[in-house]
């Protein structure tokens, strides 16, 4: 989901809209959507793409489900975590990237499953699994095209 700040009679809108390939713009013209959000965690060796806002789409497989992660230090904690062996290591993510999107690429529109968090100290990159961020905050998917005001 992305929450756009633009002209539709003013405030922020939801869509189901992704900007998959990164022009370094700041345009809200979006290449690809959500047509889902995955109900289970990926599988081991699923393939898996990431888009952020500091670095483009990148993908990978999942190498590891549910490793707990100490590494965590604003404020300390653990969080159980996905872990990626990315396709291209040395661009994967960079600062800015946490919150992005990873998904299930397909055809016929994406399968959001999770939130990029960051790295290990190995440099492996780590996602949370989506369907346990839609279970904490009680959230959901919006997979409508037709943009929902959500806030003035």
């Amino acid at each position: 989901m992305k929450i756009m700040d633009n002209g539709l009679s003013g405030g922020r809108y939801a869509t189901n809209g992704i900007k998959v390939v990164s022009d370094g713009s700041t345009s809200e013209v979006f290449d690809n959507h959500f047509i889902n959000a995955a109900s289970t965690s990926p599988a081991f060796s699923q393939v898996i793409c990431r888009v952020g806002i500091s670095t483009p789409k990148a993908c990978g497989r999942v190498i590891q489900k549910g490793f707990v992660s100490n590494n965590w230090e604003k404020p300390p904690f653990t969080r159980i975590v996905s872990v990626v062996v990315p396709d291209d290591s040395a661009n994967y993510s960079a600062g800015g990237d946490s919150g992005g999107a990873i998904y299930r690429p397909s055809s016929n529109g994406n399968v959001l499953t999770g939130i990029h968090v960051g790295k290990l100290g190995n440099g492996n990159p780590v996602f949370t699994d989506i369907i346990d961020v839609f279970n904490h905050y009680d959230l959901f998917l919006y997979t409508s095209s037709t943009p929902l005001k959500v806030a003035n």
